[in-house]
């Protein structure tokens, strides 16, 4: 299974599903502060075995691993833009086929 989360700045849409395509699980929360959504984006996919996860969000998204602001969105109006969805998701969701490590 894949994984999936997409930030925005009035919703966060996270779902898994499979290489065809086929949605099997999806849930859809307000953008609220860092704490609060990074709480339901890894309680989402604690219980689900993906095999990888990606990320569309609003950015500009600093891709820069050396730099203490890896994964921070840059241009936004609301709480997320100080959240490292990045950072979160490497710390606290096991998963075999990470590209950033």
């Amino acid at each position: 299974m894949l994984g999936s989360i997409e930030a925005g700045g009035t919703k966060i849409n996270c779902a898994v599903g499979d290489e065809q395509g086929n949605i099997f699980k999806q849930v859809q929360f307000q953008t609220t502060s860092p704490d609060e959504n990074m709480k339901q984006i890894i309680d989402f996919f604690l219980s689900k075995e993906v095999e990888a996860i990606g990320i569309a969000c609003f950015g500009p998204v600093n891709i820069d691993r050396q730099s203490s602001h890896y994964g921070y969105s840059g241009h936004s109006k609301t709480s997320l833009e100080i959240l490292s969805i990045f950072t979160n998701t490497e710390r606290e969701i096991e998963y075999p086929n990470r590209t950033s490590k």
